[in-house]
C-alpha cells in the first residue's frame, strides 16, 4: 500500500468514526466547542433561504464531522503521547539502573552523559562526568587504545572495544565496548570491570 493510499485509508476511517459518532450522538463528549458568530451568521442566512438551506444543513453536517474528527485526532495524539512518556520513562529506568556503565562521549573522548554504574566506576558524581574527559579517569598507558578506539569508530563506523585500567588507587582493569550513535556524530560506550 502506498503512503497516499494508506492515507487517504486513515483519513476515510477517521471520517467514518467520526459520523458514527456524530450520528450516535456520542460526539459531543469529545470536544469543547462552538461556532464562532460569523459562521453561525452565514449558516442562519443561508438556512433562511429555502434555496440554500439544503446546502446550509450540509455545510453544518461537514463542520460538525470536521470537529469530530479534529476531536479524535486530539484523543490519538494525546494516547500517542502518554504511550510515549511511559516508553520514555522504562527505557530511562533501563538507563540508569544497569549494572555497566553507559556513556555517551564525542569522538575527541569528552563525555556528554553517563549512568549511575558509570559515575560510581570513576568514583565521582553523575553530574561531574559531564564535560570531562573520559581519558582522564584512565591509568596513562591506557588512554592511546581508548583514543584509538574512537578514532576508528569515527572513521569507518565499526563498533569495537578495549580493555583499559581505571587510573584509581587499585588500578582496575575494564572493558570497553563502543559504538558509534545512531546518526554518527558521538560514541556510545558500555563499561564493565574486567575479572
Amino acid at each position: 500500500m502506498t503512503t497516499s493510499t494508506a492515507e487517504q485509508s486513515i483519513y476515510t476511517q477517521l471520517r467514518k468514526e467520526a459520523e458514527t459518532r456524530l450520528g450516535a450522538g456520542t460526539a459531543a463528549a469529545y470536544g469543547n466547542w462552538s461556532l464562532d458568530v460569523e459562521a453561525l451568521q452565514l449558516l442562519h442566512k443561508l438556512s433562511s433561504d429555502p434555496r440554500t438551506a439544503p446546502d446550509a444543513l450540509k455545510l453544518l453536517h461537514e463542520l460538525q464531522v470536521h470537529q469530530v474528527e479534529l476531536d479524535l485526532q486530539n484523543e490519538e495524539i494525546h494516547i500517542n503521547e502518554q504511550g510515549l512518556v511511559e516508553e520514555l520513562a522504562r527505557y530511562r529506568e533501563l538507563y540508569e539502573s544497569a549494572p555497566c556503565g553507559y556513556f555517551l562521549v564525542d569522538f575527541q573522548g569528552e563525555i556528554i552523559e553517563g549512568n549511575r554504574a558509570g559515575a560510581e566506576l570513576f568514583g565521582a558524581g553523575q553530574n561531574d562526568l559531564r564535560g570531562s574527559r573520559f581519558d582522564h579517569f584512565l591509568a596513562a598507558d591506557s588512554r592511546p587504545a581508548l583514543r584509538s578506539l574512537l578514532e576508528r569508530l569515527r572513521d569507518t563506523g565499526t563498533a569495537g572495544s578495549c580493555d583499559v585500567t581505571v587510573d584509581d588507587t587499585d588500578l582496575r582493569p575494564m572493558r570497553v565496548l563502543a559504538n558509534a550513535s545512531a546518526d554518527q556524530c558521538c560514541a556510545l560506550l558500555v563499561c564493565c570491570e574486567s575479572t
